[in-house]
């Protein structure tokens, strides 16, 4: 028989592979074999079927069908799959963090600029006048940061413009985790102690300690008023 003229190998599609017209536990032992050996047996067909003075000069035939080269085709796909579904799911990994980063971020944002806007509301109807911004910095006798808080606030202060700090950067700084400097960072962001800035390594975010966050170190005597 010429090697263009191989009959297809098995399809996944085929369940009784015994014959006997019915599927049985046999069937299913021989279909885990030939499911491994499909990428193989396949390329052979393809090969035979469009380029069969190659497939006649390796000596492909349909007794290569589950033999020594179809397993090495077979192993190699597989594995090659593998790979790709694990650098699919670190891709889509990677994409989840960043969009929940940048959600995250858009809330705090949010809320920050709700407030503001609440508060010259409430002005405006106390006094019957337009709200002039100014800027004041208050600190009440009650607002304590966390020893960790403190070491990303003056880790900020070290940066000056215009560059700022990312996530990663932070983290090492103060030697916790990722998360954990995230977690950090969010809670000074809410204090509006820390702004966001892009510019980060990646196209991450990175932070910039804030007026209020320089004057809060001045304030507590660990930074220089000047």
């Amino acid at each position: 028989m010429g090697s263009e003229n191989l009959p297809k190998p098995w399809s996944p599609f085929v369940l009784d592979l015994t014959g006997d017209g019915e599927v049985t536990i046999s069937d299913l032992t021989r279909w885990a074999a030939e499911a491994f050996f499909l990428p193989g047996d396949w390329s052979i067909w393809a090969l035979a079927r469009y380029a069969p003075g190659l497939a006649r000069f390796l000596e492909l035939d349909a007794d290569a069908y589950g033999g020594v080269i179809s397993g090495f085709v077979s192993a190699f796909s597989w594995l090659a799959l593998l790979l790709g579904i694990i650098i699919v799911y670190q891709s889509i990994r990677r994409f989840d963090d960043a969009l929940t980063m940048r959600v995250r971020q858009a809330y705090v944002e949010g809320r920050r600029r709700a407030r503001i806007a609440w508060a010259g509301l409430r002005y405006r109807l106390r006094s019957g006048k337009p709200a002039v911004p100014e800027p004041q910095i208050e600190f009440s006798e009650t607002l304590e940061l966390a020893p960790a808080q403190l070491k990303v606030l003056r880790a900020a202060l070290d940066v000056e413009p215009p560059y700022a700090l990312a996530v990663g950067e932070i983290a090492s700084e103060i030697g916790v985790s990722r998360r954990e400097a995230e977690r950090l960072l969010e809670g000074l962001i809410e204090l509006e102690l820390l702004s966001t800035a892009f510019g980060g390594g990646d196209g991450e975010s990175a932070y910039t300690i804030t007026p209020s966050g320089r004057a809060y170190l001045i304030f507590k005597q660990l930074a220089p008023r000047s």
